[in-house]
């Protein structure tokens, strides 16, 4: 929940949502973004589910279908409430789903239509800052366990912002959802800081672990876009 004395964002998520669902996300925002907005279609977008296969590193087919159809599920059921104080005399309230879709022509085009809420519509083409840097070219080159690692450290450190402090336990627990002890931890908690050791410099993040070992600190800057190099897609 994001909010402050006048404005309130409250996220509600009825199904746990886990790592291909927020890659299945954000690569729909990444297909949104590349196409135009109009005033007649508003919020309203057509996605390639091949590219979004791909995007995953997955092979397009029956098993992918039926893990892309159920995260489609858990993120359209996900809503979010909010209160916007708009003037001193007009308060706005209400509740909207994160994204309505329609399956068009899934045997032949393999195409989706894909109901935007507005509120990232509004990210996407009108922000004048980005809420979230996330590049996704930077993100085809991580394994697994990087991926899910960048996701986290990108929606939860500000870019040049003040550094933020991670305790490896609690990450670990969300990474392979398990509660009290874990048989392998250690062998888990080896992997983790070896990713890492990898994922540092990857997107403009800076990671330092502690002597112990048992937290990491986190600083993002900017990714830095070299001449002659791919531009970044960024949100």
């Amino acid at each position: 929940m994001v909010k402050n004395e006048n404005n309130r964002v409250k996220v509600n998520v009825p199904y746990a949502l886990n790592g291909f669902d927020y890659g299945v996300f954000m690569s729909i925002l990444n297909q949104c973004k590349q196409q135009s907005t109009t005033a007649d279609c508003a919020g309203t977008f057509c996605i390639n589910i091949p590219a979004v296969a791909k995007q995953l590193r997955q092979q397009d087919g029956g098993s992918f279908r039926t893990r892309f159809i159920k995260s489609l599920e858990a993120l359209t059921a996900t809503s979010i409430r909010y209160k916007v104080l708009v003037s001193e005399y007009k308060l706005v309230t209400g509740t909207s789903f994160v994204m309505n879709y329609e399956i068009i022509q899934w045997k032949t085009h393999h195409s989706l239509k894909i109901k935007l809420n507005e509120l990232f519509v509004k990210i996407l083409f009108q922000a004048n800052k980005n809420y979230c840097i996330y590049d996704l070219n930077t993100e085809k080159r991580l394994n697994t366990a990087q991926r899910y690692l960048y996701g986290l450290i990108t929606n939860s450190v500000a870019i040049g912002k003040y550094p933020k402090t991670f305790e490896v336990h609690k990450v670990l627990q969300k990474m392979y959802c398990f509660v009290g002890k874990d048989s392998n931890y250690r062998r888990k908690k080896q992997y983790l800081l070896k990713n890492l050791h990898s994922l540092a410099g990857s997107g403009g993040l800076r990671i330092a672990i502690a002597e112990r070992k048992d937290k990491f600190i986190v600083t993002r800057d900017k990714p830095v876009i070299i001449k002659g190099k791919k531009k970044p897609i960024l949100f």
